[in-house]
């Protein structure tokens, strides 16, 4: 890990920034929820009888490729 983030230094930023900031109440929902739903199961959550914005929250459907960018 300490080979990684001399390596890359926003990984080594994204580390700190994840370890010094609570995680969102949606984000403990998220993992929380799937983690009660098998790996194998999870493609079979549009078959499961909830609304739809649940599905593709389930999915991250509603995660942006900005909120997952790296700043380099």
């Amino acid at each position: 890990m300490i080979y990684l983030c001399e390596r890359l230094p926003h990984l080594k930023t994204w580390f700190e920034n994840e370890l010094d900031t609570p995680r969102s109440l949606r984000r403990c929902c998220r993992s929380a929820i799937r983690g009660h739903i098998s790996a194998d199961r999870i493609k079979d959550v549009y078959e499961m009888e909830i609304p739809r914005f649940l599905q593709d929250f389930l999915l991250c459907k509603d995660i942006t490729e900005h909120d997952v960018a790296l700043t380099f």
